[in-house]
Parts: structure tokens; sequence; C-alpha cells
């Protein structure tokens, strides 16, 4: 076996900074203000929590709003995927980031629902498949429920359980799986018999009638109609088990607070913006460094990293 050649390295190269295009900074703006900003108009009445809460016609016109500025952001990003060929690495990941965004809103940020729709696949090239059936039904949806906001599970970086994630003011968070064809409407059928008759006559029925490639794809339903019974029992309940590995799974009801280091990285990079660069740490072992000032970037990257 030969040896692996070795390259010179060059840290100028390998330690340049990675940062989104600045040509994107205009449509970062944009979609963030559509995907996080639709309610604006009415965070002026929101007193408090309790008082929100309290108030049905003030959260009706605030969860109206933001669904109405949070689909206008995703006709804009599938618009961008569907025209534009050879998207950039930084495009796609601002895309997907506005996408990620509105599902961190959708779950109150909290860390473990995410993890449910998080199968550790790799998703889709977006530029090279066929969403036209997800964002029909996503159409449809709208028009019985015009206040609802369907995000396209694709479109994201981690929604692996269903098709659609489905915000709705007067229904809450639903898991929505998209199945067209007339095989996956008998699959469907022949589940929900296997629900009120012997499931062993069933499924032997509907593999003598229709074979084994057809029981295979059964099967791959199956599996995520339970995914999808498994992320409904967990969030409803606070436990569920988990069809991938059996295990029953406990959300703890004790709250954990977890510090941010959101309050010193705003520090550092008002310092920043002052003299052209900042240096700061995090728990006295993390540290960071800020450059507003392009001559001293690569200067920082070198004393970082030798």
């Amino acid at each position: 076996m030969s040896k692996k050649k070795k390259t010179k390295y060059d840290f100028e190269k390998a330690l340049a900074p990675v940062c989104l295009e600045p040509e994107l900074e205009e449509l970062a703006r944009r979609l963030y203000e559509k995907a996080h900003k639709g309610s604006s108009k009415y965070w002026h009445q929101i007193k408090d929590k309790d008082s929100f809460e309290n108030d049905p016609d003030l959260r009706l016109n605030f969860y109206k709003s933001a669904n109405q500025g949070m689909r206008e952001a995703q006709y804009e990003i599938l618009s961008i995927f569907k025209n534009e060929h050879n998207l950039s690495y930084s495009k796609e990941l601002l895309l997907r980031g506005i996408a990620d965004s509105i599902a961190w809103t959708f779950f109150g940020n909290e860390l473990y629902i995410a993890r449910l729709y998080y199968q550790e696949k790799k998703q889709p090239d977006l530029q090279n498949c066929n969403l036209d059936s997800v964002i029909e039904v996503a159409k449809n949806y709208i028009e019985a429920h015009p206040d609802a906001m369907p995000l396209i599970s694709d479109l994201t970086s981690f929604l692996q359980v269903g098709d659609l994630l489905i915000s709705c003011p007067d229904s809450g968070l639903v898991t929505y799986e998209v199945k067209q064809g007339e095989m996956n409407h008998k699959i469907l059928s022949v589940i929900n018999e296997c629900m009120t008759a012997d499931p062993t006559k069933v499924l032997k029925s509907f593999i003598v009638n229709e074979g084994p490639k057809a029981f295979k794809q059964l099967q791959r339903v199956q599996r995520q109609t339970n995914r999808m019974e498994y992320v409904k029992s967990v969030i409803s309940n606070d436990e569920g088990v988990n069809p991938d590995t059996t295990k029953t799974v406990k959300i703890s009801e004790s709250s954990i607070n977890i510090e941010s280091w959101d309050e010193i990285l705003v520090e550092t990079l008002e310092e920043s913006e002052k003299k052209g660069w900042a240096i700061n740490t995090f728990d006295d072992c993390i540290f960071i460094g800020c450059y507003s000032n392009t001559d001293t970037v690569k200067k920082g990257h070198i004393a970082f990293n030798h």
C-alpha cells in the first residue's frame, strides 16, 4: 500500500476566516424579517406572559401574522432553490438556517423536541429532488387553514420525521407525512385495518395480493408512522417508546437552567467595534477573538493557532 503523500501546511489558507458571502447580507436580513418579525405590529400590546395568554384575540392575531411572515419567507426560499442553479455553500447554508430557525420557533427552542425529529440522515439535495407533491399538499392545507404555517421538512437541516411540520393557531403543532399514489393508499388502508382486525391475517393477505416488494414499502410506511406517533407521545405526555431502539424515553419535569454566553459575546463584539479587535474567554477555558478591523483578522488567527 502506497503512503499518502504529505502536503505542505499553508497556515494562512487553513486559518483564513470562514463567513457567509457579504452579498448575502441583504437576503439574510429580508428573510429574517419575514420569518421572525411578521407579528411585530402586536409586540407593543404584549405586557407580560400572563396577560398575553389570557387575551385570546391578541394571541390569535399574533400567531396569524407570525405564520404569514414565515410563509412568505418559505415561499422565497423555495423560489431560490427552484430557480437558481449551483447555489453556493454559503447561500444554501443561509436558506436552511432560516428554515431551521422557524422550526426552533415552533419548538420554543426546546432541544429535546428538536432531537426527536433528527434521524442522523443526510438531507436531500433540494436542487435535484422533487418537492412538488409536498408543496401541493402544503398549499392545500393553507387553503383549508389560512392561518397555518406548514414548514417543509426538507428545507431544514434536521427535520427528518414527517414531510411537513405544521403550526396552526387552533390546533398547535402537527407532523404530517405526504403519501400519494394508489399503492400508498392501499398501504394506509391496510395499516388502519390492522388496528381493528387480526394483523397477521391482514398482512398475509396483503403479501399474497401485492407481493414482497409492496410489503417492504408497507414496512417503511409503518416505521414512519411509528416515529410520528413516538414524537407525538413524547411531546404530549413527556414519555414514549422509541420505535428504532425500543427504549422508553422520559422527559424530566424539572427545568434545568443552562448558562448562556450571549452577554459575554455581545460585550466582546461591542469592544471589537470600538478598537478593531477584542479577546475574551468563556468559563475560563474557551478563548474567542473578534476582529472588526480587517488588518487584524489574519494576525488574530495566527495568534490563536500557533
